[in-house]
């Protein structure tokens, strides 16, 4: 999707925490496109643009709902967004969901039932 298929996620130009504080607060992000955005935070260490901005430009960007819990893992989505990795399912995101909350919601709502 990018246009250099062998970049690495991280900028060789990191933004310091004050930069990125300062960058967010006086809205920088807002003259990117969404596509520069999202390529734009995924290649940052530090959150530069409120965090419900940058999930909505990597939705667009990707063409598909990405779950909060997959930032945790900008090197993949990074793969992703490159080329090299395809769309995880969503059912697989979230039973690993379930599985990290200890077991899955569907099984243990019908254990209390029972």
């Amino acid at each position: 999707m990018t246009q250099n298929q062998s970049e690495p996620r991280l900028a060789a130009r990191q933004l310091t925490r004050e930069e990125a504080i300062r960058f967010a607060q006086e809205e920088h992000w807002k003259a990117m496109t969404p596509e520069q955005q999202a390529i734009f935070q995924i290649r940052q260490d530090r959150l530069c643009m409120p965090f419900d901005h940058f999930a909505k430009s990597m939705n667009l960007l990707l063409g598909r709902p990405v779950f909060t819990p997959e930032f945790a893992d900008p090197d993949r989505l990074w793969s992703e967004i490159q080329g090299h990795t395809p769309a995880p399912d969503p059912t697989a995101i979230i039973a690993s969901f379930e599985r990290r909350l200890g077991g899955g919601g569907r099984e243990k709502e019908a254990d209390a039932v029972a």
